[in-house]
């Protein structure tokens, strides 16, 4: 029997479990999520950048943050590796931001971490994890 991979998507779809497929569900409905806290993230360090006082490092560092998440809300929204990457380091550099960064860090590694099939040219869309979910359901499958 070919490898799940040779047999295309619905091939490794099937070959999951159903646990695993809602998972992997969960998780796309997260990264979507991650990328509008990217564009939160954004606004709000534009808007640090002004309201820091002359000679601050903020004037520096926010920046280069909102270059860095203006890409990674790109390329995870376009389920881009490169985008999946970038917004785990991301993700790791906010968790010392304590509470907010901290919280958003550890939810966007959640879902991050373990979604490598959702990115690349031969991902798994959320529409077809929905469809798949759908079929199981609808055919009793565990």
């Amino acid at each position: 029997m070919p490898a799940p991979e040779a047999l295309g998507t619905e091939g490794r779809l099937r070959s999951m479990s159903t646990k695993g497929v809602r998972r992997l569900y969960t998780r796309a409905r997260s990264i979507r999520t991650l990328c509008f806290f990217w564009l939160l993230a954004i606004a709000m360090s534009v808007l640090l950048m002004y309201a820091a006082p002359p000679g601050s490092v903020t004037i520096f560092i926010a920046p280069a943050f909102v270059v860095l998440a203006a890409a990674a809300a790109f390329g995870t929204w376009r389920y881009e590796p490169w985008g999946r990457y970038l917004s785990i380091a991301l993700c790791i550099a906010i968790l010392a931001v304590f509470p907010w960064g901290t919280l958003f860090g550890v939810l966007g590694l959640f879902a991050l971490i373990g979604s490598k099939a959702l990115f690349g040219t031969n991902r798994i869309s959320q529409e077809q994890l929905h469809q798949e979910l759908q079929y199981r359901k609808a055919n009793n499958v565990a």
